[in-house]
């Protein structure tokens, strides 16, 4: 009886972590927003808005690439300021100022993405949707260089959808 009860339990959490397995994979799971407790947007959804508003991210990421040091911009702060330079010569300014400010505020109140990130080698522009076990979001690489295993090429050139756990590496 006691080998039974425990080849039951084996069989139970075996099947657990392969649903969870199964559910991750397919970006369904049900995550609130960090910000908003709106409901998880699936990669398809993302996509599709990209699609959609394919001129809106080419024009801002065209804009952030331009711009001298490293463009950090982030709703979640409580204020909508953008972060440009390095260091301690930072610079913030108000979005409203910024020739591409509507485009900004559409990406980040009607898309629903939470910030526009530029790396630190002025690269690559993450359009990111984070989340409590992780995030997902719509990257442009200048470059093209991604890491393949975190990156879904989409059918314009450069631009990635990606899709990341907390404690896997840094994107950039």
């Amino acid at each position: 009886m006691k080998k039974l009860s425990l080849f039951l339990n084996l069989i139970i959490v075996a099947a657990v972590l392969f649903l969870v397995a199964v559910i991750i994979s397919k970006f369904g799971i049900n995550l609130q927003s960090q910000d908003s407790g709106r409901d998880y947007l699936t990669k398809e959804d993302v996509i599709e808005m990209f699609y959609e508003n394919y001129g809106t991210f080419k024009e801002v990421s065209n804009y952030v690439l331009e711009m001298p040091g490293t463009f950090y911009c982030d709703r979640n702060t409580g204020t909508l300021l953008l972060s440009i330079g390095t260091g301690n010569g930072r610079e913030n300014l108000n979005i409203e100022n910024l020739v591409v400010g509507e485009e900004v505020e559409r990406i980040l109140y009607e898309f629903g993405f939470t910030g526009i990130y530029e790396n630190e080698t002025g690269t690559k522009v993450d359009f990111g949707i984070p989340y409590e076990l992780g995030g997902q979001g719509i990257i442009f690489s200048q470059d093209g260089l991604v890491e393949s295993r975190f990156f879904t090429p989409l059918e314009e050139e450069n631009w990635y959808y990606y899709f990341v756990i907390h404690g896997e590496p840094e994107i950039g």
